[in-house]
């Protein structure tokens, strides 16, 4: 064999090699980059979740802040929620410690006791996120809050992680109670229930 032909047979090999490690190292790559994308969803207080919509206005829609059984207000278990007195909405019976932002809007008050957030929505929706019932009597404790008064937030966005056995401990129920509370403002207000 002439010189040639060994060297063009070396350089086909060269080049096999390399593409070979070329795919290996993508792979590789692209195995750990899913890797740390599952990680970091995993953390509270981290990623997006977006729940199904429980009320709806000509201002928009408003969607689950967290996983669960979605109840008529008149099923919560508080007089003053249940009657309609604070206004219109939903309780969820909740799958989950974190609670969503259930629309775009800016944070209007975030309780000292931490258990409920006020947000502004579009069209002048007032929004009352309530976790647990009678659980302001808790303190905080249970409660780790993500935002503060003033903050933008989008739908999805974070807000909370609540302590679910703390409150059962504490003797609460733990039903996120979401009021829209200038519902009676609204026109075509509506609540869409599971």
């Amino acid at each position: 064999m002439s010189n040639n032909l060994w060297i063009i047979i070396f350089v086909a090999i060269a080049v096999c090699a390399a593409f070979v490690i070329a795919l290996i190292v993508m792979r590789s790559k692209k195995k750990a980059a899913v890797i740390v994308e599952e990680e970091s969803e995993a953390k509270p207080g981290e990623g997006k979740w977006i729940g199904k919509v429980i009320m709806s206005c000509d201002a928009g829609e408003v969607h689950a802040p967290v996983p669960g059984k979605v109840r008529h207000y008149s099923e919560i278990p508080d007089e003053t929620f249940a009657s309609g007195a604070i206004g219109q909405g939903v309780g969820i019976d909740p799958d989950s410690e974190d609670l969503y932002a259930p629309v775009d809007g800016t944070i209007t008050t975030l309780a000292e006791s931490l258990q409920a957030i006020g947000i502004s929505g579009p069209g002048e929706m007032e929004l009352l996120l309530h976790v647990g019932v009678d659980t302001i009597a808790m303190n905080g404790d249970g409660f780790t809050p993500y935002v503060k008064e003033g903050d933008v937030v989008t739908a999805g966005q974070p807000l909370m992680h609540f302590d679910r056995k703390k409150i059962a401990a504490a003797g609460y129920p733990d039903m996120v109670v979401v009021l829209m509370t200038n519902s009676s403002d609204m026109k075509n207000f509506e609540l869409r229930l599971d």
